[in-house]
């Protein structure tokens, strides 16, 4: 932000540390990713938690967007 205030804090779902998060090529929405596996889609504007994907085993070490946005990827 160009004033550096803090608009939001996210209400963070994750059993763990968060370990990645990455903005949508829109810059509409937040996917945050954790060391307990899992994964949390946020609107970028409100910080609502918008879904919150579980199914990992392992730690998610890493998320991407395709560059339309319409897809999101996690890996452990």
């Amino acid at each position: 932000l160009r004033t550096g205030q803090c608009i939001f804090t996210l209400n963070d779902p994750h059993s763990s540390r968060t370990q990645t998060a990455k903005f949508s090529p829109d810059g509409q929405q937040l996917l945050t990713a954790s060391l307990g596996g899992t994964a949390v889609l946020w609107d970028a504007e409100t910080g609502e938690l918008l879904y919150n994907l579980v199914g990992h085993e392992s730690a998610i070490v890493s998320t991407a967007f395709s560059p339309d946005g319409s897809l999101l990827v996690t890996g452990s």
